[in-house]
């Protein structure tokens, strides 16, 4: 969870730089929030070939309550004092790479659809072997943390409005199918 509120304060505050290039080609870097299963950030290299095609190297991090939390947990009364920070969690990161095909939707090039599609490396991170504690001050239970790997299909249409060649907007649902489930955040 702190690493997660880090990336997003460092995503938030360093706003992409973006190196365009040539009259077709384009190199930016891209950063987006993700809502959905889980909440969290992805970070990206993204080039264009002549408006046509693409290939994006991402990292995505998110993580959500744990979805195996008992009934009856409690953070105690040092997790409310420290807000949750220490709650389990899920955790679901991923380095993916992506080749898409580029559709305009308009002449001027300021909206397009960016059908990509591609092959990812997960790791998942979840609360396994729950006991109940006597905890008044602390949590009332402990729990371990099973990490599995696997490797992911991702399927990640965009819809992108680039303003100008140094911002723009993007919104995607994305998809990633791997060995312990699916994933899947907008």
């Amino acid at each position: 969870m702190k690493q997660t509120v880090l990336i997003l304060l460092l995503v938030s505050c360093a706003l992409p730089v973006n190196a365009q290039f040539g009259e077709n080609n384009a190199l930016y870097i891209g950063n987006e929030f993700n809502v959905g299963g889980y909440f969290g950030v992805d970070i990206s290299l993204n080039y264009l070939y002549q408006e046509k095609y693409s290939v994006r190297l991402g990292y995505t991090t998110n993580t959500r309550i744990a979805k195996s939390i008992p009934s009856d947990y409690s953070p105690g009364i040092v997790g409310i004092l420290t807000l949750g920070m220490n709650t389990p969690s899920d955790n679901f990161r991923s380095i993916h790479l992506d080749f898409g095909f580029i559709k305009k939707l308009n002449d001027a090039g300021t909206a397009r659809m960016n059908l990509s599609v591609g092959l990812g490396f997960v790791s998942t991170k979840e609360p396994v072997n729950w006991q109940k504690t006597d905890g008044f001050m602390t949590e009332n239970y402990t729990w371990d943390y099973e990490t599995d790997h696997s490797v992911s299909l991702v399927v990640n249409p965009k819809f992108e409005f680039p303003f100008s060649r140094y911002w723009g907007l993007s919104i995607s649902p994305m998809l990633q199918v791997y060995d312990g489930g699916t994933f899947f955040v907008v």
